[in-house]
This record gives C-alpha cells, structure tokens and sequence, in this order.
C-alpha cells in the first residue's frame, strides 16, 4: 500500500488522487495492518535494482507494520538455487509506524523475506518474490527494435511493461511466452530483447531488465532536433531514464539507428556525429550522471521491398550506407563511455528472405541472430569499463511524486491547477521547464499558444527522505478544432438565377468557398450558373488562425439540369382521299418548333404541311422536339389516321307485281354519288338491258342486283333490288 496522505498513525492519503477503487484496496491494506498483516511497498515484483561493478546493489525497502512490532528485519534467499547469495538478516528502520530501510546484496534472483519482531520475538512475516540485482538497459532507435521477436525463455529476463498505470497488469514483468505485453515507453513489442535477455542471464547469472524508446522512420536529426523541446523521438527516452532508470539504475542505453539515415541521398557522417553526440550528452544532463555508458551498433542495410541485389531501384546506394557506419565510428571514437555495439550489416536480406522479411525489418530468426551479435559485443571490456548508474543507498527513506494526470488542453482552455503530492507528505516544488504558458504557484495559465508544456514536480527530501525522482508532466496545448456547416444546395436548372453559398464554421471565423469544377461562375460567395448542364463542385475552407486550427475542408455538389418540356400531340380522326393539303399544328410547351417525319401511309410531308396522294391506307407521322442549350427533348409521340374513301348509297323505287302478260319493266335507281349504276338478274325469268328488265312471260320471282362499282374517290357499293313477283 503507498502512503499518501487519510491521517491514521501518520499516514495520510490525497482523495484527489486516489480512485474509490485503489482507496478500498488502501483501507483494506490498512486494516489488514492494523490487524497484524506486514505490507510491502517497496520494492514491486520482478525489480531489478543495478549491481555496481563489485555485482553489489542494495534493495530500497519500505512498508506497513503491525501495531505490535517494534522491530523489522529483512534478508535476500535465492528465489532458486544457484541465482544468489543469501544474506544475514539486516534491521530497518522504523519512523512513524513505517519501515524502510535498504539491504545489501550481490547479484541475483531472489525471495525478499520480512519478519516483524516484539521484545525479540518473532510475531509477523510475509516475503515478495522474485525480485533481482543484476543489469538494466535502455534500448532505443528505430523499428527493428520495436518489431515482433523471440519470447525469452528465462524468469529473469523482465521488461517494464507499457500499461505500468493500469491496475490489471504489473508494472514489471518477465519476457516468457504468454506475457505478450506492450514494453516501456514506445509501446512496442520485443524485437531481440527476449532473445538478448536469455542470452545475457547464461552469461552473467544475474537477471535483467529492459525498457525500449524506439521510434519507427526516425533518422540522427530527429532524436537530435527533439532534444530542444523534449518532443518526441527524444521524449520517451528522457520519461524513461527519469521514471524507472534514477531509481532502479541502468548499465547502458543500447543504440541502434541507422537505416533512416542511409536512403535517398547521402547524410554526412559527421552530421551524424554531431546529432548522436548531442543526444547522448543531453540523457547525461538529464541524469545528472555524466558517465552514462552507451553501446552503438553499426546500423545501415534498408532494402524496403527490394527482392534482390544490385536492383535499379536501390535507394539504400553504398555511398550513403559507408557515410552513416562512418558516422557511427566516429561517436563510438569520440565521445566518452560509448562503447562499439554489434554490426547489424551482416545480416543481409532482401524482400522475402529468410532473415529480413521486407529486405529491412529482421524476422524472428534475424532478431535472434542480432541477439547474439549484441551478446558478443557486450564483452569484458564493456562489462569492467562501463560505469553503472547506481540509484541513491543513503540510509534515508525512498519517496515518490504522485500526480493528478492532465489532459491535453487548447489554447483557449481556462487557468487549472497541478495537483502533486509526495509519498513521504513533504511539500513538492512545481516548476514550469518550457512551453506556451506561465506558472503562478501550481496554477497554469496558457498565453493562446500551441505547443508543448513541460512542467517538472521535484521533493529534494530531507534528513528523513531522499530526493524524489523527477514527476515530468508533457501537456500538449492545441488550437481548438473547428468545422465547416454549408446549407445544402438542391439540383438547379440552367436557367436558375445567381445565388449565394451560405457557410459558417464553428469558430465564426469567415468560410472561403472555392469553385472546383462545372458550369459556374463565383463571385466571393456569388454563384452564377453559365446556362450549361453538368455537375457544380464546391470547396468550402477554414485556414484557421492562432486560436483554431484549419477546418477539414467541406465540399458540396449539385447537379444543374435542362428544363423539361412537353409535346401537345394534335388527334387526327380521318381524312378522305381528296382532301386538300393541311398543317400540322402540335406544339412544344418550351414553344419551340416541332419535328415531324412520315413512318408509313400515302402522303408527302413538307414541314409540317401535309399533302395526300389521293389513295387510301393508314398514316403514321412521328412527332419530336430534340431541345436546346436550355430544354431537354420531349419523348417523340406517333400521330396515326387514317385516309379513306367516301361511301355512296344507292336508293331504289320498288317494282310492284308483274302479270305474264307484262313484257318489260324499268328500274328506277339513283346514286348519292351520281356515277352510273350496274344492273343484274340474279335469278328469274328475265334479262336485263341497262336500267330495263325484258321478263320472259313467266309465273315466279325475278331478282335484280343494282351496283356501283366506285371510282378513285367513291368506295363502290351493291344494293340487293329485292324481287318481282311474276304472276298469271
């Protein structure tokens, strides 16, 4: 349980920063103590506190007692056989109902035993395992320390692991198969540290811990630049060194970088130099340590998805490749306590290929071959003349620095406070590092910029508490975002009249609406179509200024149309065949003219004058408008008629009874038409000459047909007379 600032026995708790979850864990902690439970704060499983070059550390201790104990000892037992050396029991300290103190070990994987003790005897225990004294490194550059690699297969190989603030994970933890965790602080997987690990326990039979701050695409003179403003790549070596490396000690950071710099065009090498250099002496200053030991590797080979040698392509050329390892040798020559790392060059691949699987990043096999080349570098030398990072071992209490997370802001957030406290209740001291804004006691107050703050929570300690680690707070002030609100605009016609955009944005900044393409014409926020169809596209922007940032660009369309248009079709019941000529007269709702065109019949089309060839039949005449610039054509439509003959009626005076003793009869007929008629006996005693029926003296019934035949004009026509009786 961490003490935080609730008053019971001296120990007090910040509600601020404490959730209700963690409290309940803290107040159960705290009755379990009340009630004989010795509780350990420090160290956390799985630590690895760094030996010095005697393979000597000492263990930073602190807890929670019983009320009945009135001494606290402590001792190291190997956590296995073989992995230490077990030590006497050694007394802590006790100041206000709490213990702390240090224990003094060689290296090793170990059980941290406690027991609590009244008037010499032995009353309470409790033990924490594993926890270790052996080697911590920081490994940083680009991807290929970042990619998929081997698990360890190891326990003592251990990584701090990336979701150290989560409750459902350990801040420490071993590299075996099953934790597939994300490592500390790039969030990255293990890449040849599990292999390295395993390979580094075998040799040294002490454990190891590692941290990775690699940063993917980066060259020298982005880790160089970010050192000025602690922005990132630089930023998550610097968080890590400050929250894991000043208390736990570190023996080098490992460097391999490279790649980057060694396409597209050559990067000078003592460019290179002076970018790694100007690294490597800012984790110094930022340690307050100026021996930290680096070990640089020889780094160059980038053949992004080429598939084999000598390609035309090859942008990773050996000018540049020489120039960058040039570049490394030279750090390695010149600046103190760094040492030559692994040449990472030999081991070639291309696309495909068994160790690179895209001919840069090293596949699984690749990255345990690395591991060894990192083993062997990591010689006698670099073991007896690296000078190990030893965290303070005075005889003071260890304290932390808790604070309340801030969020990103913008630069129209409102003043706000950091809250911070340390675990020992002394006062911390808030101060603002570099960034947009300025700091009245703990209260921030942003100046309208955007940029990084960097804010530092210190507790020097004092004759009962060592110096806290460094809390750093990186809050990122941005502009405020803004977006673009158009009204929408319907599909027009080509006769539409001008009309404006209507556009705001968020921030009530001024829209700036652009014409991208179609039948337009904009005047500031004037739209004016040119008459013609197509498809309108707008853009509507918002630069921004110094409170906002831009707006994601709006675009907006519309589709401009003809007009449509309809055909009044004309009906045309008959004609006859010696009609005269006429006019067509349907029309266009647009008014314009119509189009027609004879399909079939007897006629002769002039415009739209139509003449008959004086013959009968059926007229079908297509009837169409095509439009213009501003109407769209109408649906062609069929007019149909027919022309025919007139009819002619024949009329007939009845013929009364004949006797046989009547010779001769006249038919009296007429024509509605006047052309002359056709006579016919169709049965009887009789014949006939033209319009004169000679009967033949007979008794019976005489029939008579009467007929016209017709003409061009006239259809013809036949009249059944009826019959003559012929009596005696």
């Amino acid at each position: 349980m961490k003490n935080k600032n609730i008053i019971i026995r001296n120990i007090t708790f910040n509600f601020k920063l404490v959730s209700i979850e963690i409290l309940l864990l803290i107040l159960i902690g705290f009755s379990s103590n009340i009630f004989g439970q010795i509780t350990i704060e420090k160290p956390l499983k799985n630590a690895v506190f760094q030996r010095n070059a005697d393979n000597m550390a000492f263990i930073l201790i602190k807890g929670l007692m019983p009320l009945e104990v009135t001494e606290v000892e402590a001792m190291l037992m190997p956590f296995a056989p073989g992995q230490g050396t077990e030590t006497n029991w050694q007394q802590l300290a006790i100041i206000s109902g709490i213990f702390q103190g240090k224990i003094k070990g060689s290296g090793g994987f170990y059980k941290l035993l406690i027991r609590g003790k009244k008037q010499g005897n032995i009353v309470n225990n409790t033990e924490l395992s594993p926890v270790g004294i052996g080697d911590n490194f920081m490994v940083a550059g680009q991807s290929n320390t970042m990619v998929d690699g081997a698990f360890a297969t190891d326990d003592r190989v251990i990584a701090v692991n990336y979701a150290q603030y989560s409750l459902e994970f350990p801040t420490f933890i071993n590299l075996k198969e099953g934790n597939n965790k994300w490592l500390y602080p790039s969030n990255s997987v293990r890449a040849f540290i599990g292999s390295l690990g395993d390979l580094l326990v075998k040799k040294n039979n002490v454990p190891v811990m590692f941290m990775c701050a690699g940063a993917s695409g980066t060259n020298s003179g982005n880790w160089s630049n970010s050192t000025n403003d602690y922005s990132q790549p630089y930023q998550n070596l610097r968080v890590g060194l400050n929250q894991y490396s000043r208390e736990y000690g570190i023996k080098a950071v490992l460097w391999h970088q490279g790649e980057t710099n060694s396409v597209f065009e050559l990067y000078p090498a003592q460019q290179y130099y002076n970018d790694i250099k100007k690294v490597i002496e800012k984790t110094r200053e930022n340690m307050n340590f100026g021996n930290l030991a680096w070990m640089i590797a020889n780094v160059s080979w980038s053949k992004l998805n080429m598939k084999q040698p000598n390609e035309k392509e090859d942008s990773n050329k050996p000018e540049f490749r020489a120039e960058t390892i040039k570049g490394q040798n030279l750090v390695i020559q010149n600046v103190p306590d760094v040492f030559h790392g692994p040449n990472s060059d030999l081991l070639e691949g291309y696309a495909g290929s068994e160790l690179r699987y895209d001919g840069v990043h090293l596949s699984i096999k690749g990255q345990a071959q690395l591991a060894e080349l990192w083993s062997n570098a990591m010689d006698n030398n670099f073991y007896q003349n690296s000078i190990p990072f030893i965290p303070e071992t005075s005889n003071l209490a260890p304290q932390s620095i808790q604070y309340e997370n801030v969020q990103e802001k913008t630069v129209t957030s409102p003043d706000f406070f950091i809250n911070g406290s340390a675990s020992s209740g002394l006062p911390v001291l808030i101060s603002l590092v570099s960034g947009p804004a300025k700091l009245d006691g703990n209260k921030v107050i942003l100046n309208k910029t955007p940029g990084t703050v960097i804010i530092n929570i210190n507790q020097n300690g004092n004759n009962e508490f060592t110096k806290a680690a460094t809390a750093i707070l990186n809050i990122e002030v941005k502009k405020n975002k803004q977006y673009i609100k158009i009204q929408p605009i319907e599909n027009k016609k080509v006769n539409s009249p001008p009309f404006e955009i209507v556009g705001s944005s968020s921030s009530e900044l001024p829209v700036i609406i652009e014409l991208i393409s179609g039948p337009a014409n904009l005047k500031g926020n004037l739209l004016m179509l040119t008459k013609n169809v197509g498809k309108v596209i707008l853009l509507a922007k918002q630069t921004g200024n110094e409170l906002y940032e831009s707006a994601n660009n709006f675009e907006i369309s519309f589709n401009v149309s003809k007009l449509t248009q309809t055909l009044n079709k004309e009906i045309i019941t008959k004609k006859y065949v010696n009609d005269v000529s006429f006019l067509l007269t349907s029309s266009s709702s647009a008014g314009l003219p119509i189009n027609y065109k004879i399909v079939e019949g007897p006629a002769i089309l002039e415009g739209n004058k139509i003449t008959l060839t004086k013959l009968k039949g059926h007229i079908n005449i297509e009837a169409s408008q095509p439009g213009n610039e501003t109407y769209e054509a109408v649906e062609t439509q069929n007019i149909e008629f027919d022309v025919i003959k007139y009819s002619q009626e024949i009329n007939v005076i009845p013929i009364a009874s004949k006797t046989t003793k009547d010779s001769l009869v006249t038919i009296s007929a007429t024509i509605s038409s006047g052309l002359p008629l056709t006579y016919k006996v169709i049965s009887g005693s009789a014949t006939i000459d033209n319009s004169k029926i000679i009967l033949q003296k007979k008794e019976g019934l005489v029939e008579i047909e009467v007929s016209q035949i017709g003409n061009e004009i006239f259809e013809s026509t036949v009249k059944l007379h009826g019959t003559i009786t012929v009596i005696r």
